[in-house]
């Protein structure tokens, strides 16, 4: 009796057989990935060699507008956005569909960080900052990007993008916040400090 398996169990066992499959492969990048993990790393981890973000753990809701964006031309369409164009050209391909799939693939895989370094203290003019990046900068809402830890010179290209005009795509719709924010008397220094505090923590 001690040795007979419950029929409860057993279809316990046989779920977790038939299901198991499933939940690894959700975990492996979808196809249209490959054509990413020059830039991105294998696993959205970046790559230092190359002046493009670390993507992995971003927020799904945050990858999927942005991919969105480059395929229908609210991003990366300025001829001066070297880097932005080379995206746009290759999201041009992607549908619904890979969209949804890589978002969600880039969302799951562990978060970026760089161990070295240490958060600075905020100032005045950061602290504006973290009404949409909260004091982690990690911006639970989803639609701002998770900054801490970025590269330096990536977040001071699309600071300086959205001050000279290069970045502008809409929100779910709505005018970019950040247009607004960032208006066309800012000074580098400013954005490099701005760059270098999210970059430090």
């Amino acid at each position: 009796m001690g040795q007979m398996i419950s029929a409860g169990r057993l279809l316990c066992l046989w779920t977790c057989v038939l299901w198991a499959p499933l939940a690894s492969a959700e975990l492996d990048p979808p196809s249209v990935y490959i054509s990413c993990i020059s830039c991105h790393g294998e696993r959205g981890e970046g790559n230092p060699v190359v002046p493009v973000p670390p993507i992995a753990g971003q927020h799904e809701v945050y990858l999927r507008a942005q991919l969105r964006a480059f395929r229908d031309g609210h991003r990366g369409a300025h001829p001066k956005d070297i880097w932005g164009r080379q995206m746009a050209l290759m999201a041009t391909p992607l549908t619904d569909d890979d969209i949804d799939r890589l978002a969600h693939f880039i969302s799951q895989q562990p978060r970026w960080y760089k161990a070295d370094q240490q958060r600075p203290a905020s100032d005045n003019n950061t602290l504006a900052c973290i009404g949409c990046h909260d004091s982690n900068a990690e911006s639970s809402a989803g639609t701002a990007p998770l900054l801490w830890g970025m590269p330096e010179e990536y977040l001071y290209r699309q600071l300086a993008h959205y001050r000279d005009g290069l970045r502008a795509n809409p929100v779910n719709g709505a005018p970019n916040p950040m247009s607004a924010l960032i208006s066309s008397d800012i000074a580098d220094s400013a954005l490099r400090d701005y760059a270098r505090f999210f970059a430090g923590f």
